[in-house]
């Protein structure tokens, strides 16, 4: 039985598209917690070819009080050819501001960028 492993990867790739928004937040917007919840998926077909993505939801507490507001979400779709240790691709990431119940202040950032990357991945075993 194996118990060390070692593993490893090496990724390359560019940005074909990115742009991103800044909105102006209000200054009294104060912040003492953060978490976030994440949900992926990918299907494989034949396999060789993979399709997938993820959203992730950012939430934070407010120092006024114990409500936690869903503040942005976080989207990525990936795409690609994986054949044993190599994997090329495309990834879509993207965020998106959340204004649950009409808050007015909740608007902070948007935008998106783009992978295409070659990627090696690979273990070794004692």
């Amino acid at each position: 039985m194996n118990w060390l492993f070692f593993i490893f990867a090496l990724e390359a790739g560019f940005f074909p598209n990115a742009s991103f928004v800044m909105y102006e937040m209000p200054v009294e917007e104060v912040f003492d917690l953060g978490m976030y919840v994440q949900i992926e998926a990918e299907v494989l077909f034949f396999d060789l070819f993979f399709v997938g993505g993820s959203i992730r939801t950012y939430v934070w507490k407010k120092e006024e009080g114990i409500s936690f507001w869903p503040w942005r979400d976080g989207f990525m779709f990936n795409a690609g050819l994986r054949y044993k240790i190599l994997e090329l691709g495309f990834r879509h990431y993207c965020t998106h501001p959340v204004i649950p119940y009409q808050y007015p202040a909740q608007m902070n950032w948007e935008g998106a960028y783009e992978e295409i990357y070659f990627r090696i991945e690979g273990r070794i075993q004692n």
